[in-house]
């Protein structure tokens, strides 16, 4: 099979690049192989630069070292009672002449001020170190062999006075820094000072009091700064490079003050102070430090370009060479190589691409299947992420691929096996586990796991393969709970059916045998005991028939509010003066078909726990209202039909249950009251008898906060509607309104925000009080603001309205609570004639819908 041109043309490309990259090689090579030459070549001209420095430097002190013989000189004649004069001075510059060049200009010798009287000592107050008198100086030839009193410039003042600090505190000889002076022959010459102490003890003194208690004074002699460095280099071979002496070394951008530097042209030194930019110069420079007994400078070595380039070779020309043949080579295997990648490319391709189609098919499978799919690799790192794992933990695969599983931590209500726990750990997990989602939801999920393995059946990882199960956990949950009721309520009908009649024998005979008997005789007593007693296992089997729904009902048409009426009537004077009953009554409440009087003994029972709820006294609500209870709700409720109810509310502020007395709060027998105090039949008996009304009972507690108990009874002639379609949608004539959202519970904010969206509203979303107070103070437009009563933070929703009432009179305000006992009209009257509306949680969309729209339609 041949290559199509396209192929044929990138051929090329892999040949180029080796050729490029060859080439490149090359030229780099020989550019570090120059640069190894140069660096080979900088090291030998440093150790030329420190061999001249070290020269130098030796130099230098056999300048100075004389001096210190002339100080160790005079300090015997100071001994021996003589004072230096212009004769000592001749006879040493007469000795030095006879072993050295340099000869010294001028000598100085600064006699101590301790040696003057307090006249002189006035006569010298204006010198500039006070500790020195004015120096003596001999200049060879000039004076005859006399000393003679000199005046220094300044800069020569501060130069000597330096070295004959540093002089008096070393003990040793010193030279000073490079100043001008008048010259000797020749005018406006650079001179340097060697200086040494004289102790009259002869020898240096450990401590500075000594030393100064025993100095007599401090012998100098100045030099031609163009002398000793010429005297230095002189007969030196090589003399091939510029010399600089520099107080320190030039940076390459700046300007530095020299003291000279040598010409090597002019075979002479050139005295420099002044500026010199170094950016002028030309060839390498190295920087060597030039120190020891008198000496603290810098030498600068600028080799010519000359001698540079005398150090190369034709080194990196035979590299680069070399490496252009090895290229050459190189690309002649490369394109050997490519011809044969062809053939096999081409023999692959067709595999490849059905490899191609089976993997797309694979991602397509994973993407699209409702059960969540995970791999992890051996380090527990997520390789595979699909949609449904993302809806099912609640984390985005941008979030999990790449990463280890981080569990979220599971809390004291989920027991093992924990799939999230599973995943981090790589532990194999089969059938039904719990999983804690990112947002922390608890969710029951149904897995199956496997090994993933290599062809060497290595282990590669694991996936897991999960569907969440909560609705089917909870449904069937409720199934057993709806089956275990009815078991209980049909064993305990049948009792109490047979019971009764076993009871109606015994009370008849009762009653008969009653009728053989003194009524004052013993007998008589004992046997009316004994009825009473029958007459209550009576009553008993009665609240078990109705906890079974089979005790006879004579339903009828019933106003329930004048029924609430009379009952609260007789309840105010039942439940004593520390119980406030209070209601709140629905005025157009639509009719229901029921029993009135055991509609009136089940709002006695509720009562009744309420007041024992409540020992220290408290506040009773009733309330009815009309809702509609959808599809969508009954089919979590077994046993419910949706359609329109007529709701009793029943709440109190007691003390409330725990969830685990809740569960069981509605079945028989089951009572928190003390022995002999309750037989637990009274709220099995409201939940029978509503059922058996075709209604339904909710019950909802908190502790510390009381109990509500919700009795949904059919309406009278209502009939089933569509719970798809809401009942009231906002008009699509005008503009859209804006509803600000306010729920700290995060999913039921998702929940509440989707279904307002969907009757046609814009919704802005807040967390908490502070944030919509925020959101309500910014420029945006808002028309309503919907919030929970009962948020985390420290605004509750009755706080929240009355701030939105001071800062915007006319904002649109609703309220919804789980918790009836905030829904009080004197609870809800935030101000004076404004009594905020309230929506009872669980709410359904139609009735979400009406409120809205009804809320939003009201008059300013």
């Amino acid at each position: 099979m041949t290559a199509p041109p396209r192929a044929r043309a990138l051929r090329w490309i892999p040949l180029a690049l080796t050729a490029l990259l060859g080439i490149a090689a090359s030229a780099t090579g020989a550019f570090l192989f120059y640069d190894g030459e140069g660096e080979r070549l900088h090291l030998a001209l440093d150790y030329r630069a420190e061999w001249r420095a070290k020269d130098l430097e030796t130099k230098l002190r056999a300048i100075g070292t004389p001096v210190g013989g002339f100080a160790t000189f005079l300090a015997m004649q100071l001994a021996d009672g003589l004072n230096p004069d212009g004769a000592s001075f001749a006879r040493w510059a007469q000795i030095r002449s006879d072993y050295a060049d340099n000869k010294p200009r001028t000598y100085y010798w600064w006699p101590y001020l301790s040696t003057q009287d307090s006249a002189a000592s006035a006569s010298i107050a204006s010198h500039p170190d006070p500790g020195f008198q004015t120096p003596l100086h001999y200049a060879p030839g000039g004076d005859k062999g006399e000393a003679s009193e000199l005046t220094l410039e300044a800069d020569a003042q501060a130069a000597t006075r330096e070295v004959l600090i540093r002089a008096w505190f070393s003990g040793a000889v010193r030279m000073s820094r490079p100043y001008r002076t008048w010259g000797w022959p020749d005018s406006d010459a650079t001179e340097i000072m060697f200086a040494a102490p004289i102790y009259r003890s002869g020898r240096m003194p450990t401590t500075i009091a000594d030393r100064q208690a025993s100095l007599a004074g401090v012998v100098a002699a100045g030099f031609s700064l163009h002398d000793v460095l010429e005297a230095a280099i002189r007969d030196t071979p090589r003399i091939s490079e510029a010399i600089y002496i520099s107080e320190e070394p030039w940076p390459a951008d700046d300007t530095r003050q020299y003291f000279a530097r040598y010409d090597p042209d002019k075979n002479d030194f050139i005295m420099e102070i002044g500026s010199l930019r170094p950016s002028d110069l030309a060839g390498v420079v190295i920087a060597k430090r030039v120190e020891g007994q008198g000496v603290n400078f810098y030498m600068l070595s600028q080799f010519l370009p000359a001698e540079v380039a005398a150090g190369r070779s034709p080194g990196p020309w035979l590299f680069l060479f070399s490496g252009l043949l090895l290229t050459t080579a190189a690309v002649g295997y490369v394109h050997l190589s490519l011809m044969r990648r062809e053939a096999l490319t081409t023999a692959v391709s067709i595999s490849d691409a059905r490899l191609r189609q089976t993997h797309r098919e694979l991602e397509a499978v994973i993407r699209s299947s409702p059960a969540a799919i995970v791999c992890v690799d051996n380090a527990r790192v997520v390789t595979v992420w699909n949609m449904a794992a993302e809806r099912l933990f609640g984390l985005s695969a941008l979030e999990a691929v790449g990463r280890r599983y981080q569990p979220p931590a599971s809390g004291n209500g989920v027991q093992p096996p924990e799939l999230g726990r599973a995943i981090a750990e790589g532990l194999m997990i089969d059938g039904t586990a719990s999983l804690v989602t990112a947002d922390g939801r608890k969710r029951d999920v149904s897995v199956r796991s496997a090994i993933l393995t290599g062809d060497e059946s290595e282990m590669l990882g694991a996936v897991y393969v999960a569907s969440d199960v909560t609705d089917m956990v909870m449904l069937e949950e409720q199934l057993r709970q709806a089956q275990k009721m009815e078991a209980i309520g049909q064993l305990t009908g049948g009792v109490a059916h047979d019971f009764n009649n076993l009871l109606a024998v015994v009370i008849g005979n009762l009653d008969l045998i009653g009728t053989a008997f003194n009524p004052d005789s013993r007998n008589a007593k004992l046997l009316d005991g004994a009825l009473r007693a029958a007459l209550r296992g009576a009553d008993l089997t009665r609240a078990l028939l109705a906890f079974a729904r089979r005790q006879p009902l004579q339903p009828a048409p019933v106003n329930i509010n004048q029924l609430i009426e009379g009952v609260c009537t007789l309840l105010e004077h039942s439940l004593g003066e520390t119980v406030a009953v209070v209601r709140e009554l629905q005025a157009d409440l639509w009719p229901v078909s029921i029993d009135a009087v055991q509609l009136e003994s089940a709002l006695t029972n509720l009562a009744i726990n309420a007041r024992d709820a409540m020992p220290s006294g408290g506040r009773l609500l009733i309330q009815t209202r009309n809702t509609h209870l959808d599809a969508d709700y009954a089919l979590h409720e077994p046993g419910l039909v949706a359609g329109d109810y007529v709701v009793i509310e029943v709440t109190d502020n007691g003390h409330g249950m725990p969830p685990e007395v809740l569960a069981h709060a509605a079945e028989p027998f089951f009572t928190t009251k003390g022995e002999g105090k309750g037989t637990g039949l009274g709220l099995a008996m409201v939940y029978g008898f509503v059922k058996q009304s075709a209604g339904h009972m909710k019950i909802y507690s908190e502790l510390g906060r009381g109990t509500t108990v919700r009795l949904y009874l059919p309406r009278l002639g209502g009939r089933i509607r569509d719970a798809g379609v809401a009942t009231l949608l906002p008009s699509t004539a005008a503009a859209p309104k804006t509803v600000l959202v306010v729920e700290d519970n995060a999913d039921l904010r998702r929940l509440v925000v989707g279904q307002i969206q969907g009757l046609g509203y814009k919704v802005i979303e807040a967390v908490d009080g502070d944030q919509a107070l925020e959101i309500a103070s910014g420029p945006g437009t808002i028309d309503l603001v919907f919030s929970d009563v009962v948020m985390s933070g420290g605004l509750s929703g009755f706080d929240l309205v009355r701030e939105l009432r001071q800062r915007r009179p006319k904002l649109k305000l609703l309220l919804t609570s789980g918790f009836p006992g905030a829904m009080s009209v004197p609870e809800r009257e935030i101000e004076p004639g404004f009594i905020v509306p309230i929506l009872t949680k669980p709410y359904r969309r139609d009735e979400l819908a009406r409120q809205l729209r009804e809320i939003l339609e009201e008059a300013d």
